[in-house]
């Protein structure tokens, strides 16, 4: 409940610091040598993020994944999911299958110029979520690039405030029929999703089919739009 007070404290202040993680105005410094570097090292995206998570897992640091997309990351995700985690990406990409995250709140996926290469041929849900709850998803690009690759997001929530920030699908699919970028359920008086920065107009086989709002902000409660 602490973690949570902290959480719903944070959101006050606006969108632009969702959590205080990885806002897009940190300043610039100048090391001894002249080098110029952002503020946000991967250590103070760390700290902030333990504000909010209990645990803070680095992709990096896990055996075997090094932002080069040279092996699957499902089992690494399947084994560490659970409430008060958050997976943090930093630049880079990450080969992904399909994993399904189910009953879990105050969970997070957060990544910094971080790209999904997806690896699971056809029309399938590559990452789903499922009856949770005060989750943050921000900061992922989607590679839809591959032959007969029509992947997407699946999200339903069931409580709390929800976040999905800053998402891309970065090539077009070649897959025959009706395919998605997300979906989205959302159950519950209380329950809110804001969504922002969301581009899928390359998630398409035909311009003809993009939106012209495709980034525009929404914020929805108890499954209704508030513009």
């Amino acid at each position: 409940m602490r973690k949570r007070r902290r959480f719903l404290e944070a959101l006050a202040v606006g969108a632009a610091g969702v959590a205080g993680c990885l806002t897009d105005d940190q300043p610039s410094t100048t090391t001894e040598t002249g080098t110029e570097t952002t503020a946000t090292t991967t250590e103070s995206v760390e700290s902030r993020l333990a504000d909010r998570f209990d645990t803070v897992v680095d992709m990096q640091d896990l055996h075997g994944i090094d932002g080069t997309a040279s092996t699957r990351i499902d089992g690494a995700l399947q084994k560490r999911a659970g409430d008060d985690t958050v997976f943090y990406f930093p630049k880079g990409r990450y080969r992904i299958g399909s994993v399904l995250f189910e009953d879990v709140s105050n969970f997070g996926f957060v990544g910094d110029d971080a790209t999904f290469v997806l690896d699971q041929p056809g029309r399938h849900v590559y990452m789903g979520f499922r009856r949770v709850e005060d989750v943050l998803f921000r900061g992922f690009k989607a590679d839809n690039s591959a032959d007969n690759m029509a992947a997407w997001l699946d999200f339903k929530t069931v409580g709390g405030t929800n976040v999905i920030k800053d998402y891309t699908v970065t090539d077009f699919d070649d897959v025959e029929g009706r395919t998605h970028g997300f979906t989205l359920m959302i159950e519950g008086g209380d329950t809110s999703l804001t969504v922002e920065n969301v581009d899928l107009s390359k998630g398409v086989t035909t311009p003809l089919r993009r939106s012209s709002s495709a980034r525009r902000t929404s914020s929805i409660r108890n499954g209704s739009p508030a513009r």
